[in-house]
């Protein structure tokens, strides 16, 4: 891959007309697509290189092709397609700790000896499968006790994100295995959107990334060398902005629907508020209530107010009052632990969207409700940004979750599904990803429910009255059945969410 004189350009630039999206969806091949795999691997590798410090045309004469560095010796093992991508996918001549990775999640291509670890298991494989999975990628200690990676899967041709060896692996449609060249570009993405970031090498490890307030720019840590250069943001400028501009686009369709504008325009007021008394919050009423800094400040200080009060089924929007009443942020102020041992890096759930119902037993959350939070009883269901700590090696501040009142039963009906087609099961995994073959697991961000209550008002499949989008917190029940499991579901993938 030649680099000389491209020192100014965009490795990733030069391959957006590759990237997988719903418009320019993997190509039907049989193998891989090992020129589009191999431009977007090489790609991410030339990016992380380059905005380490590192000059572009040294890229080349400090790397190799796999075949080149480990040899022929095992190339009968692999598919044709898979034996092409690995003579001209680059990898880096390990040179100290501090050489680049390939990427936040793996470190890049896995050594040779170590590239077909899945062996014979009678129970899951059959005997012709001892070579069939190589983990083509290797991920990290700091994702898994056991590390494994990204596991490629030569007769389908497709991968998915399996950190431990230990973990079920299960073979499509059990779990939601993709192209590879999906979840290239899923990466892609990432790094376009600065939620993963390649730092400089003059960033030292205390110094982070510097804050930026006018691109909403959070500081950025660096984290412990294994991943060097890339780092993880807890929330970026798109992510507020994009998420900022759905929610204009379902309030506006709500109001539409109501009849609030009598020629039936749209107000025309922007998404993009600088001032505290253009959102739905005040930011002395969000400092009151300890909401910090951050990506749910940010929303609440800009998001205009709506016109009604319900922006789903039984749930309102945000009022002062509302946000002053926070179960879980008092909870962790009442902590004996949290006040002797502050962590400022985390930031508790967030009740965003506030139901009437109350939940008053921690049974029905799936692994949520732990921590500090766990002393917490009769809190409001309802829609939450999920905990974070901006310092956790895969922080999503914008990720939320919805708490019904009400379990989803694993033994009734069985059609309310996550992005992965598993079973959404108790009160708090609607919407969530189940398995998620990109990234590490996280719950789905803002953005993607915020469209989904957009695309149900606009089809006219939720209802709306004086008071906003009608019938109540039992509507969602409905997303238990044959006929409108689909309306509550969010698919993952290129183009849309990760």
């Amino acid at each position: 891959m030649s680099t000389q004189g491209e020192a100014d350009a965009s490795p990733l630039d030069a391959v957006a007309h590759l990237l997988v999206t719903p418009e320019n969806p993997p190509r039907d091949i049989d193998g891989m697509d090992s020129e589009r795999c191999i431009a977007l691997h090489n790609a991410i590798f030339l990016h992380g290189w380059i905005n380490s410090g590192r000059a572009a045309e040294d890229f080349d004469a400090q790397s190799q092709t796999w075949f080149g560095f480990y040899g022929e010796g095992d190339s009968e093992r692999f598919h044709p397609s898979l034996r092409a991508f690995l003579h001209e996918a680059r990898v880096l001549l390990p040179s100290d700790y501090n050489t680049p990775k390939f990427f936040y999640h793996v470190s890049g291509l896995n050594e040779s000896a170590d590239l077909c670890m899945w062996t014979n298991d009678p129970e899951i494989w059959d005997e012709q499968d001892v070579d069939r999975f190589p983990t083509l990628y290797a991920t990290y200690p700091t994702f898994a006790g056991k590390c494994d990676g990204l596991v490629y899967d030569q007769h389908t041709h497709r991968a998915i994100m399996h950190f431990d060896i230990t973990d079920d692996l299960l073979l499509y449609p059990e779990q939601p295995w993709q192209k590879l060249e999906s979840v290239l570009s899923v990466w892609i993405e990432m790094i376009q959107r600065e939620k993963v970031i390649a730092l400089h090498d003059s960033v030292d490890q205390d110094q982070g990334w510097p804050h930026d307030a006018e691109r909403d720019l959070l500081d950025v840590e660096r984290l412990d060398g294994e991943q060097t250069p890339w780092t993880m943001a807890p929330w970026s400028a798109i992510d507020l902005k994009q998420t900022l501009e759905v929610w204009q686009m379902a309030v506006e369709m709500i109001e539409q629907k109501m009849g609030l504008n009598g020629d039936g325009s749209t107000q025309t007021i922007t998404s993009n508020n600088n001032t505290p008394d253009d959102g739905l919050i005040h930011a002395v009423a969000l400092d009151l209530a300890e909401i910090p800094d951050g990506f749910a400040h940010n929303f609440l200080r800009r998001a205009r107010r709506p016109r009604f009060t319900f922006i789903a089924p039984g749930l309102r929007c945000p009022s002062v009052e509302d946000i002053a009443i926070q179960p879980f942020i008092e909870s962790r102020q009442q902590n004996p632990e949290d006040l002797t041992n502050p962590e400022p890096e985390k930031v508790s759930p967030i009740l965003l969207f506030r139901a009437d119902a109350i939940v008053s037993s921690t049974e029905g959350l799936n692994g949520w409700y732990q921590g500090p939070y766990e002393h917490t009883r009769d809190f409001p269901s309802g829609l939450y940004l999920d905990p974070c700590n901006r310092g956790h090696d895969m922080p999503f501040e914008d990720g939320c979750r919805l708490i019904l009142p009400f379990e989803f039963d694993r033994f009734e009906d069985e059609w309310a599904k996550q992005s992965d087609g598993s079973r959404a099961e108790g009160r708090d995994t609607l919407y969530q990803s189940g398995k998620n073959p990109y990234n590490y697991p996280h719950a789905v961000q803002l953005q993607a429910f915020l469209e989904n209550v957009y695309h149900n008002v606009q089809s006219g499949y939720w209802n709306v009255d004086a008071h906003g989008v009608a019938g109540g917190v039992e509507k969602w029940k409905e997303a238990d059945s044959q006929d409108h499991w689909a309306q509550y579901w969010v698919e993952l993938g290129p183009g849309r969410y990760w």
